[in-house]
């Protein structure tokens, strides 16, 4: 991410350094997009499970009181057990898909986060030498040539 960051910041360098924090901003903001895009499936299971477990607790109960009505009267316990064990395994279900598929996003997109954060601060370091009026010692950090070779004699 840093290297893409960086590349995209250096091939706006003649235009000047505020082209290039847009575009570290511009290229900060479109990797971490790519990034969140890759883990929204899980917000998406994590969000949607829970329904699909409420949605088989109503069917449960749906049969549950279908039974009743047909019945007359209360129905036996056995009847009763199953229609409401439709219910609360499709609730369990639901949840123990949604809590780890929620924990793991949450995880993912927290990281994504701290590593946004830490490439900024990484490309503003790296960066900082182009900045006007920055203080910079000719040759500091430069590669110095070896040493001519002396003529033998």
């Amino acid at each position: 991410m840093l290297g893409y960051v960086v590349h995209a910041a250096l091939l706006e360098a003649s235009n000047g350094f505020a082209a290039m924090e847009r575009a570290v901003e511009e290229t900060l903001d479109e990797r971490s997009a790519r990034l969140f895009r890759k883990t929204e499936y899980l917000n998406i299971i994590g969000n949607v499970s829970p329904m699909i477990g409420l949605f088989g607790t109503v069917v449960g109960m749906i049969l549950l009181f279908a039974e009743i009505h047909a019945a007359d009267t209360f129905p036996g316990a056995r009847i009763v057990a199953d229609r409401i064990a439709i219910a609360l395994i499709t609730t369990f279900w639901g949840l123990a898909v949604a809590i780890p598929a929620l924990s793991i996003y949450a995880v993912f997109r927290n990281r994504i986060d701290v590593l946004t954060a830490e490439c900024t601060l990484a490309s503003e370091h790296l960066l900082s030498v182009f900045k006007p009026g920055a203080a910079h010692s000719p040759g500091a950090g430069a590669i110095q040539a070896p040493p001519a070779a002396s003529p033998v004699a």
